[in-house]
C-alpha cells in the first residue's frame, strides 16, 4: 500500500505540474494574440491575471462533474481560497518581511471579497447548488469584471498609448504551443482527477473534497503563488495581493459557477459545509482584520500559516 499512495502522490505531483505549466504558456500565448489584435492590453490584463491564473481549478472542476466526482469542484475552489488566503499570503508575507499596499483596501477590493464569500455560504448551505445559482455567480463574475474595469479606467487609456506603439508577431511555433498547451491542461487534469479518485479508496476517505480542498487546493494556487512572487520581488505589493483576492472572487463566481451551469445543478460535500465554510469565513475575518492598517507584518503571515495548519488538520480529522 505504501507504493501505491508514494506512486499517485507522485502521479498527482506531476499531473498538477503538467497542468500549472501548460496554463502558464496558455496565458502567455493569449496575451501575444491580444496584442497582435489590437485587444486594449489593461481589458487583456484584467482578465487574464485575474480568471488566467484559476485556469488550473476550472478545467479541474469541468472534468470532474463529466467523471462522476462533482464534490471535487466545491473542494477545490474552497480550498484554493483558502490556501490563497492563508497559506500563499503567508508565505509571501514571511518571504518579503512583510506586505505594504499603498492603496485602501478596506474601501475597494475587500468588500468585494466578502461579497464573494457571503454568496458562497449561501449557495452552499443546503448542501447543493442549482442551475438558478449557477447563473447568479457568473453574473457575480460578470459584475466584477465590469468593476475592475470601471475603477482603473484610467490606467487603462495610459496602456493603450503605449500598446499603439509596440509591433506583436505571432509565429507558428505560438499557434502549435497555444494547441499544446490546451492539450496539457485537458491530460493534466484528467491525471490529477485520476490521482485523487485513487488515493482517496486507498486511505479510506470519505468523499473527494477531502483532498482536492487540501493537496489538490496547494497544487492549483501554485500560479497565484508564482505571480504574487513576481510581484513582490519587484516591490509591487499590491499587485501581489490584488492578484490573490482577485483569483479568491473568480474561484468562487466562475470556478464554482462553470461547472455547476454545464451539469444543471451540483452536490456539495457535508465536510466543506460544517468545516471549509466555516475556515473561510474565518480566514477572511482574519485577513480583514490584518489588512485594516493595509500591511501584513511578519508575524502576522505566521499566524496566517497557523490557521492553514489548524484548517488541513481539521479536515482529516473530520474524515476519520
Amino acid at each position: 500500500m505504501v507504493f501505491e499512495v508514494f506512486s499517485y502522490l507522485l502521479l498527482l505531483l506531476g499531473s498538477l505540474g503538467i497542468l500549472v505549466k501548460s496554463a502558464d504558456f496558455l496565458i502567455s500565448i493569449t496575451e501575444k494574440l491580444a496584442k497582435k489584435f489590437k485587444i486594449n492590453p489593461f481589458i487583456a490584463g484584467v482578465t487574464l491575471l485575474a480568471f488566467g491564473t484559476s485556469i488550473p481549478e476550472l478545467v479541474t472542476s469541468i472534468i470532474s462533474v463529466f467523471s462522476g466526482m462533482e464534490t471535487v469542484v466545491v473542494g477545490n475552489a474552497l480550498g484554493a481560497n483558502i490556501a490563497n488566503l492563508l497559506l500563499i499570503m503567508g508565505v509571501l508575507a514571511i518571504m518579503s518581511n512583510g506586505l505594504k499596499s499603498k492603496w485602501n483596501m478596506v474601501k475597494t477590493d475587500l468588500p468585494l471579497l466578502f461579497c464573494s464569500v457571503i454568496l458562497l455560504g449561501i449557495v452552499v448551505w443546503d448542501y447543493q447548488i442549482t442551475l438558478y445559482e449557477a447563473i447568479f455567480l457568473l453574473f457575480g463574475a460578470g459584475t466584477y469584471v465590469y468593476y475592475l474595469i470601471n475603477e482603473h479606467r484610467k490606467g487603462m487609456f495610459s496602456f493603450g498609448k503605449k500598446f499603439k506603439s509596440k509591433k506583436v508577431e505571432l509565429s507558428a511555433l505560438d499557434i502549435l504551443l497555444m494547441i499544446a498547451s490546451v492539450f496539457g491542461i485537458y491530460v493534466g487534469a484528467k491525471l490529477t482527477l485520476v490521482s485523487i479518485d485513487n488515493l482517496t479508496l486507498l486511505f479510506n476517505l470519505v468523499d473527494y473534497s477531502i483532498i482536492s480542498s487540501t493537496l489538490l487546493a496547494i497544487g492549483t494556487t501554485l500560479p497565484e503563488l508564482v505571480v504574487s512572487y513576481k510581484a513582490v520581488r519587484k516591490k509591487r505589493f499590491e499587485m501581489a495581493i490584488g492578484n490573490i483576492i482577485g483569483s479568491n472572487v473568480f474561484n468562487t463566481y466562475l470556478v464554482i459557477g462553470i461547472p455547476t451551469f454545464l451539469a444543471g445543478s451540483l452536490a456539495v460535500s457535508p465536510l466543506m459545509v460544517t468545516i471549509g465554510l466555516p475556515f473561510l469565513v474565518l480566514s477572511s475575518v482574519s485577513f480583514l482584520i490584518i489588512a485594516l492598517d493595509n500591511e501584513i507584518h511578519l508575524s502576522e503571515g505566521m499566524m496566517l500559516l497557523l490557521f492553514y495548519a489548524m484548517y488541513v488538520f481539521k479536515i482529516y480529522m473530520g474524515s476519520l
